[in-house]
């Protein structure tokens, strides 16, 4: 799936940690950590893959600009999809749980 990912793109997180974020599944900061919410375990595993490609892009360009599109549609081309599955689960997940 996504092993090697890193290596081609040239990126190197500096960390990576779990949060208990609500809001976000995951963000990458300016020093190139990379966060993901715990709750991406409750995500199909396509979706879990368009998280990490979307944050580790950002390692790359910290911005959402056309070249930082490019690079997850090179790694991910469905990501639109996984994109639709994360809001449906956001939806359940706020239904369900007090976010």
């Amino acid at each position: 799936m996504l092993c090697g990912l890193p290596r081609r793109w040239g990126v190197a997180p500096s960390a990576v940690k779990i949060s208990g974020a609500a809001k976000q599944w995951g963000s990458c900061s300016g020093k190139n950590s990379l966060h993901f919410s715990w709750r991406l375990a409750l995500a199909p595993p396509e979706a879990v893959d368009y998280v990490v490609v979307h944050e580790l892009a950002h390692v790359r360009e910290h911005n959402h600009s056309q070249r930082f599109w490019r690079l997850v549609e090179q790694y991910q081309p469905g990501f639109r999809r996984a994109e639709a599955l994360l809001k449906t689960l956001a939806r359940r997940l706020q239904d369900e749980w007090v976010l």
